[in-house]
């Protein structure tokens, strides 16, 4: 259900911070490490991948059909790196921050994810519709 309590996010308060994921998913892992790092409460959907995926989700909330998915009430903040991003530019008064200030910096930051994240997933590529699992 959607979570009573508002909370500090984004230089407001927001009552609905819903992270849509599963852990099977290494992008969707990106963006869950980022609301970890900033120790952000957040509800969890499990969204099961592949031909298991819910119509809903795709109807209601990424007509795309992939995680992570971020919800902030009423908008949603979609594609891993844009969702971690997102987070850390929603809280920058909560260390540690996770993209650096510094230009270069941010383009090494990006560089290395684009480079991993090909590498990373290259193997995982198979088994990414055959694992569901909640992370709780």
């Amino acid at each position: 259900g959607i979570m009573a309590t508002t909370k500090r996010f984004g230089g407001g308060t927001v009552k609905t911070l819903r992270f849509y994921g599963n852990p099977a998913c290494p992008f969707a892992h990106r963006a869950w490490w980022a609301l970890a790092e900033k120790q952000v409460p957040f509800e969890f959907v499990l969204i099961p991948l592949g031909a298991d995926k819910p119509q809903w989700f795709v109807d209601s909330i990424n007509p795309r059909g992939t995680v992570p998915v971020l919800q902030v009430d009423a908008k949603f903040v979609y594609e891993s790196n844009i969702v971690a991003e997102f987070i850390d530019e929603a809280t920058p008064d909560i260390e540690p921050r996770l993209v650096p200030a510094d230009l270069y910096q941010r383009a090494v930051m990006r560089d290395f994810i684009a480079q991993a994240g090909s590498q990373v997933t290259k193997p995982l590529g198979r088994q990414r519709n055959t694992v569901s699992a909640d992370p709780k």
